[in-house]
């Protein structure tokens, strides 16, 4: 992406790297449903220019780099089987933005569940 490409959109085109890759900057509006419809909140979070994929559409591929967001707003979604499949689509590369509060909610509401077929997997592998 270019200055040019760059007109008329709601970034900021902050660097024009020679390997091809552009770092912009936009805005996010993060808006809370109140009673007094205080709509204020809002914060500016720098990317990479590149394409985004849900987890579900994600699933079955792999990525040689993933970046998960997880905000305070879908934590409660986040199964153990969803962040599972978040998870195993990096190949070389894993970053998972959230902030420590989202992070203690979401594997603080994974179910620890003993298998008895896991379990005998593992004790014939390792003799156990």
């Amino acid at each position: 992406i270019n200055e040019f490409d760059a007109e008329n959109y709601d970034f900021e085109l902050l660097e024009n790297a020679k390997n091809g890759n552009s770092i912009i900057r936009f805005r996010v509006d993060s808006y809370k449903s109140t009673d007094n419809d205080d709509d204020d909140s809002s914060n500016v979070v720098p990317f990479q220019v590149a394409y985004a994929v849900s987890i579900h559409k994600a699933q079955g591929l792999e990525y040689n780099s993933v970046k998960i967001v997880i905000s305070e707003e879908i934590e409660e979604l986040i199964s153990h089987n969803i962040f599972y499949t978040a998870i195993t689509r990096a190949k070389e590369e894993l970053k998972i933005y959230w902030s420590p509060e989202t992070e203690k909610k979401v594997i603080e509401s994974f179910e620890t569940k003993f298998n008895k077929k896991d379990f005998s997997l593992l004790k014939s592998k390792y003799n156990l």
